[in-house]
């Protein structure tokens, strides 16, 4: 991905197609898609757990409030059980080299989509502390400044 770019594959022939036409679900992964994008050309993706979390994160909650929706399964596939049993310490959210197969995908022992979920989260947790979303914010705002905000709020330990 580079700044302004994504790319989309959409199989027409998928059983799901009509459906994912229908319910809004393309839509919003094309905004989803497209605030990466947007990011890309401002502080970027990210390189550190953090980063990657605050990402996903901002992306979900900006089509939700685009579109008024509801998360998407992925960014409410973890319960507050397993979240607080997961969740990273300082030096894992900003250290370089995370296993991001692991942290988004289950791919090791971590759960299903607990990135997305932890993300999702952690940026709610920033607009509950009155984050200013006016301007760029949910572009620009660095992934530092989301984790100092939602820090002691739903997730007291992060």
């Amino acid at each position: 991905m580079r700044p302004g770019l994504f790319s989309l594959t959409i199989d027409h022939g998928t059983p799901n197609f009509a459906r994912a036409l229908r319910d809004g679900d393309l839509r919003r992964t094309v905004a989803h898609e497209a605030h990466h994008g947007m990011r890309m050309a401002g502080p970027g993706y990210g390189w550190t757990l953090g980063e990657a979390l605050v990402s996903e994160g901002l992306a979900g909650r900006f089509v939700g409030h685009l579109f008024d929706s509801p998360p998407e399964p992925w960014e409410c596939a973890v319960t507050d059980a397993e979240l607080a049993a997961n969740l990273p310490d300082d030096a894992t959210l900003a250290g370089a080299g995370h296993d991001h197969r692991a942290w988004f995908f289950g791919a090791g022992r971590y759960p299903r989509w607990l990135g997305y979920t932890l993300g999702y989260r952690i940026v709610g947790d920033w607009l509950e502390a009155d984050a200013d979303t006016g301007g760029g914010a949910w572009v620009d705002i660095p992934a530092p400044d989301v984790i100092v905000a939602a820090r002691g709020r739903t997730l007291p330990n992060l």
